[in-house]
C-alpha cells in the first residue's frame, strides 16, 4: 500500500513539474494506471491509494477484474490493440477506448455499443513513426494526415462513439528524450485536425508511459499511461 501510494505521489509531482515547465495546468492531465497482468488485490490497493483510472490491454483478462471490483468510482480505459472478435467485451466493460486503430474497429465498436444503448469516448491510434510493427493509421507525413479525412468523416457520422482525441506509441528506446519528436508530431496532427474539424473532437492526447511520461506532458499529453512507475515491476 505504502509503496504504491508513494510511487503515485512521485508520479504526480513529476507531472506537476513537467506541466509547470511547459506552462500547463497539471490538473488537466489524467494518469491512467496500467493494470494489465496485475491481480485484483493490487488494483484494490491502488484504489485505496486514491487511484481511480485504470488501463487494460487485453479485454478477456480485464473482464473478470472489472466485474470483481464492480466499483462505480473506477474508470476503465482500453489501451491495447483490439481484435475484432473481442469488440463486444470492450463495448461492455470499458469507459473509453484509446486504441481505435482502423475504421473497421470503429464501426464494429459503434454497432456493439448500439446494442447496449451506450455511448463511449474514443481516441484514434496513429502510427507516427512509420514502424511496420506498430498499430494505427499511418501518420508519418502530411500526406498521411490528409488521408485520415475520409475515415474521420465516417467515424463522426456514427452515433454511439464520440471522438475525443489521438493516441500513439513511439518506438522503444533506452532514452526518454528520443520520444519527444514523436510526441511533438502527434501534437501537430492534433492542431491540424482541430483546425479542420473543431477542437472538441481532438482535445485528448494519450501518450507517454512509465519511461517517458514527463516528456509527453511537456509536449501536450492530457493522458499518460503509467504502469510500473506506480505499481512496481511486473512478475511474468
Amino acid at each position: 500500500m505504502n509503496n504504491i501510494k508513494n510511487n503515485y505521489n512521485i508520479v504526480l509531482n513529476n507531472i506537476a513539474d513537467a506541466a509547470n515547465k511547459s506552462g500547463r495546468n497539471p490538473e488537466n492531465i489524467k494518469v491512467i494506471t496500467v493494470s494489465k497482468m496485475r491481480d485484483v488485490d493490487v488494483i484494490r490497493t491502488a484504489m485505496a491509494a486514491g487511484i481511480r483510472y485504470f488501463g487494460e490491454n487485453y479485454p478477456e483478462q480485464a473482464v473478470s477484474k472489472i466485474e470483481m471490483i464492480n466499483d462505480s468510482r473506477v474508470e476503465w480505459h482500453m489501451i491495447g490493440h483490439i481484435q475484432s472478435r473481442k469488440i463486444n467485451l470492450a463495448a461492455k466493460c470499458f469507459h473509453c477506448v484509446h486504441s481505435i486503430d482502423r475504421i473497421k474497429i470503429g464501426r464494429k465498436l459503434n454497432n456493439e455499443l448500439a446494442k447496449l444503448e451506450k455511448r463511449m469516448p474514443i481516441l484514434l491510434e496513429l502510427n507516427v513513426s512509420g514502424e511496420e510493427s506498430k498499430f494505427g493509421w499511418p501518420a508519418l507525413d502530411k500526406q498521411d494526415w490528409e488521408n485520415l479525412h475520409p475515415d474521420i468523416d465516417a467515424l463522426l457520422d456514427l452515433n454511439n462513439i464520440s471522438l475525443k482525441g489521438l493516441m500513439t506509441m513511439p518506438p522503444l528506446s533506452d532514452e526518454s528524450g528520443l520520444s519527444r519528436k514523436y510526441f511533438i508530431k502527434l501534437r501537430k496532427i492534433q492542431e491540424y485536425l482541430s483546425n479542420i474539424y473543431g477542437e472538441e473532437y481532438f482535445r485528448e492526447l494519450s501518450m507517454g508511459t512509465s519511461f517517458d511520461y514527463t516528456v509527453a506532458v511537456e509536449e501536450g499529453a492530457t493522458m499518460v499511461r503509467i504502469g510500473e512507475a506506480i505499481l512496481g515491476p511486473r512478475k511474468y
